[in-house]
C-alpha cells in the first residue's frame, strides 16, 4: 500500500503541471456537488455541514460500534 501511494504521489506531481488550476477546478466541482442538493430543499452551507461534519461523525460512530461490539 505504501508503494502504491508513493507511485501515485510521484505521478501526480509529475503529471500536474499547474496545481492552482487543478485546485480551482476541483473546488468548482465540489461546489457543484454541494449545490446539487438544492433541488432537495437544502443549500450550500447545510449540505457542506452534512457532508463534512455529520457524515464523518456517523461513520466514526458506526466504526466504533463495530470495533467495541
Amino acid at each position: 500500500m505504501k508503494i502504491a501511494f508513493v507511485i501515485f504521489t510521484i505521478g501526480f506531481f509529475v503529471g500536474c503541471r499547474d496545481f492552482k488550476t487543478y485546485s480551482d477546478w476541483l473546488f468548482a466541482k465540489s461546489v457543484s456537488f454541494l449545490n446539487y442538493f438544492n433541488r432537495y430543499g437544502s443549500n450550500y452551507f447545510a449540505s457542506s455541514v452534512w457532508i463534512c461534519v455529520s457524515l464523518p461523525i456517523l461513520v466514526y460512530g458506526l466504526l466504533l460500534f463495530l470495533i467495541l461490539k
